[in-house]
């Protein structure tokens, strides 16, 4: 009888101690997804707020360029006056490192929105002229 209750009981510890290591491997993997769907996560809201903050740049950019058409007389150089913009606006250079991706998106909106206002310039002219 003492044979069988220690074969048992052999058994059943180690049922016991497979099943506990089951549930570690479960419960970390469970832990390795939920870590992932953080990091997506997290990394879908700095995404987002990214897009935030270059969709607040080309808006302010844009109507600046615009702006600028509607208040001058003569004919400069948007890109330059769009350097001018920056300048003021940041306080760095646009050629200064790190500065590239900012500084595309305020020179393409700033020209976007002056060559807009030049064509409603222009619209306002030949419709007055008939």
């Amino acid at each position: 009888m003492k044979k069988y209750f220690m074969t048992v009981a052999t058994v059943v510890l180690f049922g016991i101690g497979f099943a506990a290591s089951d549930e570690k491997s479960s419960s970390s993997s469970e832990s390795k997804s939920e870590s992932q769907q953080t990091e997506q996560t997290q990394a879908d809201r700095e995404a987002s707020e990214k897009q935030v903050k270059i969709d607040k740049i080309a808006k302010m950019a844009y109507q600046k360029g615009w702006d600028e058409r509607m208040n001058r007389r003569d004919f400069p150089d948007p890109k330059t006056l769009a350097e001018i913009a920056y300048l003021v606006r940041y306080g760095v250079e646009p050629t200064e490192s790190g500065e590239e991706e900012r500084w595309n998106i305020f020179s393409e909106n700033y020209v976007k929105g002056y060559e807009a206002a030049w064509e409603e310039l222009k619209r306002r002219v030949t419709s007055e002229d008939l």
